[in-house]
């Protein structure tokens, strides 16, 4: 559970950036002053305190408000929030030995946290460009009536199911329906399919295309509402199929797709917006690549120079 809680922690300190905008402030007093204090923002209640660092509540809310509500919630308790006091506390007190020990000085934590900083900083500007895209009702609506097709469902049949081993055992049970005893029941006693519990009802069935039909979607939909087919041969093998019900394709409305519409178009003007900027600030900034190490001919060349 600590670890869990932890990690938690951590995780919403390099994404919150990206995930939550509106506390972008508190985030990057954060990261500034590497470690979980919001210089920021003091006041208020105080948690803790480990040598002049200071845990207050303020902190604990802003990491809380940027993990998934249904943990946010979890651990909004003053239980669970001492817990996570708990916890910072033994962060805290390793991160200080570690100082003392003089580990923040090696080269290879200077460099992962100038990388950790280049990402907190790339996704708070990615998060300033995706706060000033705006999806409008008439996106919405333009982009439904240009790709109605994609929110097209194709037909569907309820279909009732019996399975048995051998063609022998399904003329039989064939005969028996033919003379009128009910499917449901026959599908019990004698189905082996998991669905036999349930008189062979396996539910809607949608057809999603009309290449690759496996021989019992064929039969499927190909039946009348109310028709039983034949002994229909399988990988399993014997089936025989009773449609229960059928529905034509139509097209979901506009309504049953709006969000996940607008959540498309969001990404793909996000993903414009960001891809442009980044060709803006190439024009301002120098970069270079060298692709001949990346080239096997340039390793070795690489190789011989050391």
């Amino acid at each position: 559970m600590k670890r869990l809680i932890v990690a938690m922690i951590a995780v919403a300190v390099l994404a919150g950036a990206c995930t939550q905008g509106n506390k972008s402030k508190d985030m990057k007093s954060a990261h500034n002053n590497a470690s979980l204090t919001s210089q920021a923002e003091k006041g208020g209640n105080v948690l803790a305190r480990v040598g002049d660092d200071v845990i207050y509540e303020k902190d604990i809310d802003m990491l809380l408000s940027h993990i998934p509500k249904q943990y946010r919630d979890k651990y909004s308790t003053p239980r669970a929030k001492m817990e996570i006091v708990s916890n910072l506390v033994d962060v805290k007190l390793l991160a200080w030995e570690a100082k003392q020990e003089g580990l923040d000085k090696k080269p290879d934590f200077k460099l992962r946290m100038k990388y950790f900083e280049d990402q907190m900083l790339a996704k708070e500007l990615e998060n300033k460009v995706s706060e000033g895209i705006k999806v409008s009702d008439a996106d919405i609506r333009d982009y439904y009536n240009k790709h109605k097709e994609r929110f097209a469902t194709g037909p569907r049949v309820k279909v009732k199911e019996i399975l048995v081993k051998t063609k022998l055992e399904a003329e039989r049970i064939l005969k028996r329906i033919k003379k009128g005893e009910d499917f449901a029941a026959l599908a019990k006693k004698y189905s082996k399919d998991p669905s036999a519990k349930r008189g062979g009802d396996i539910g809607w069935i949608t057809r999603t295309s009309t290449k690759n039909l496996s021989p019992f979607e064929k039969v499927a939909f190909s039946l009348k509402k109310g028709a039983v087919s034949g002994a229909i041969k399988t990988s399993m093998g014997y089936q025989i199929i009773k449609v229960e019900d059928k529905q034509p394709p139509k097209i979901r409305t506009l309504e049953e797709v709006r969000d996940p519409i607008k959540r498309m178009i969001q990404m793909e003007k996000e993903g414009k917006a960001i891809s442009d900027l980044k060709a803006e600030i190439s024009k301002k900034v120098r970069v270079e690549i060298n692709r001949n190490y990346f080239k096997p001919e340039g390793k070795d060349l690489h190789k011989k120079s050391k």
